[in-house]
């Protein structure tokens, strides 16, 4: 499935009071994104199965004939938040 969502990151501890409801499979390392658990689960993603996520950068790089090519990063599903918005 393919869903446009708005990405954050953050560096260090996730912390509770700013992100909500914080569930977590493991600690955390660059491999990993953690992400809304009601998008989670319209994707049908659960974090402690390791599922894979695809990000797509719809501007990435040009390419030698000009035209702009779009970035994918793999991340593995970490865990997820929930914190009121939808």
């Amino acid at each position: 499935d393919t869903v446009g969502v708005r990405l954050r990151g953050i560096t260090g501890e996730v912390d509770p009071g700013r992100f909500g409801e914080v569930t977590l499979s493991e600690s955390l390392d660059r491999e990993h994104i953690v992400i809304g658990r009601e998008l989670a689960y319209g994707l049908q993603l659960d974090p402690d199965f390791f599922e894979k996520v695809r990000i797509i950068f719809p501007f990435g790089e040009v390419a030698p004939t000009g035209e702009m090519l779009p970035t994918v990063r793999r991340y593995l599903l970490g865990g997820t938040f929930r914190s009121g918005f939808y």
